[in-house]
């Protein structure tokens, strides 16, 4: 899946890419806004930097958990996870590698099964269409049953770390 950055969503950065390891994405890329945006400042550079803070202690605790980097950023190589990528399935909906967001906030595997533009009409599709969404962005994480989950530690001597809203930022 991929977050495109602008500087609106820069404060909301960490938590939403820990609410969606918390909901099994394997890979997460970052992609720049390609408009122009001016709420870039000096300022917003130091969040973003202390995001990326955040969201490294995040996406270490991942790795030490399963072996892998979930942020294409923090790669320097191939994974396991990469070279899966072609092997087997011929879409990646089984795997959560590629998300699709609605307009609604519902979330899906696959742009194929957003509901916002289309009807389904077959009851049997509709059951199953149901059954494949992955919740809504904005519903809070639940808590973790085990330490799989844990929310990452934040940086001492940081009070722009963490947003004071959880709510992941996602853009289409």
């Amino acid at each position: 899946m991929s977050l495109t950055v602008n500087s609106a969503m820069i404060p909301h950065l960490a938590a939403s890419i820990v609410y969606f390891l918390g909901k099994g994405v394997q890979e997460i890329s970052l992609a720049p806004v390609v408009t122009h945006d001016p709420g870039w400042s000096d300022a917003t550079i130091g969040v973003l930097n202390a995001q990326f803070a955040w969201a490294f202690e995040a996406c270490l605790q991942h790795y030490r958990r399963t072996g892998e980097v979930p942020l294409l950023a923090f790669r320097t190589g191939r994974t396991a996870a990469s070279s899966r990528r072609s092997a087997g399935a011929m879409c990646s909906v089984p795997t959560g590698r590629t998300l699709a967001v609605d307009v609604d906030g519902q979330v899906h595997g696959c742009a194929v099964f957003v509901e916002s533009y289309q009807k389904f009409s077959s009851p049997f599709l509709r059951e199953r269409i149901a059954a494949l969404r992955l919740g809504d962005f904005r519903a809070p994480a639940s808590p973790p049953a085990s330490p799989v989950m844990r929310t990452p530690r934040e940086p001492r001597g940081s009070s722009t770390t963490r947003p004071a809203s959880s709510r992941p930022a996602v853009a289409a």
